[in-house]
């Protein structure tokens, strides 16, 4: 026994057949064009227009919509094709890209293993700072290109709080080219914060070293030498 589709494939075909065969239209009268039996083809839901009643009465239109038809579904499986395979391809992407940087390869677990911070210590508490500069002649601070985990012992007075501590080209923290806030602890008299700076980047000269508490409007700023 033929299944619904089957049978419903049957009717189709001879509807279709029908259309072409009973229709002539040799001089092609009304016939609204190709541009028009293109756009009737790539409908996605029946609309019974006048252009639609034209063509399942018309032989020579009808057999120019199917050829269409069958045109646009082709080009929209291909279409449909290639945005399966990019969609793919973008998501593998970004598995691997993923991967790569949670130090899944093992390439990349040696290159982060390869990178140790060094313990570095800043101490500016018997520093005579001023916010924006002003600070004592002939000092300096001394920092290398590379990961530092820098301990800074604020400067005498500097109160609780979460502290941004960065490198600047100048004096303004806004120009930071590396940065990184922790938390103020007691130490005694002493207010310790302790950051890890990425300095690889920055080229060897002269900049400045910033404390600012996050609650306040400015920071001290000290000089500081990357080499």
């Amino acid at each position: 026994m033929d299944s619904l589709e089957q049978r419903y494939n049957r009717l189709k075909n001879a509807v279709q057949q029908a259309i072409l065969q009973n229709f002539p239209n040799p001089e092609r009268k009304g016939c609204p064009g190709d541009e028009v039996l293109r756009e009737v083809a790539g409908r996605r839901r029946l609309v019974e227009d006048a252009a639609w009643q034209h063509i399942t009465h018309c032989s020579p239109c009808y057999a120019t919509f199917l050829e269409y038809k069958d045109e646009i579904r082709r080009e929209r499986r291909k279409r449909g094709l290639f945005i399966l395979v990019g969609g793919v391809v973008a998501a593998c992407v970004l598995i691997v890209v993923s991967a790569w940087w949670a130090g899944v390869f093992p390439g990349r677990r040696a290159e982060q293993a390869a990178i140790v911070a060094e313990n570095w210590t800043v101490d500016l508490y018997n520093w005579d700072a001023q916010r924006g500069g002003g600070l004592q002649q002939g000092r300096e601070i001394a920092l290398p290109r590379t990961v530092v985990r820098v301990r800074v012992i604020l400067p005498r007075f500097s109160r609780p709080g979460t502290y941004q501590i960065a490198v600047c080209r100048s004096r303004r923290i806004e120009s930071a080219i590396a940065e990184n806030t922790g938390n103020a602890t007691i130490e005694g008299p002493r207010e310790i914060v302790t950051v890890q700076l990425d300095l690889r980047a920055v080229r060897p000269g002269n900049f400045w070293f910033v404390t600012k508490r996050e609650s306040d409007a400015a920071g001290y700023y000290f000089p500081v030498r990357i080499s």
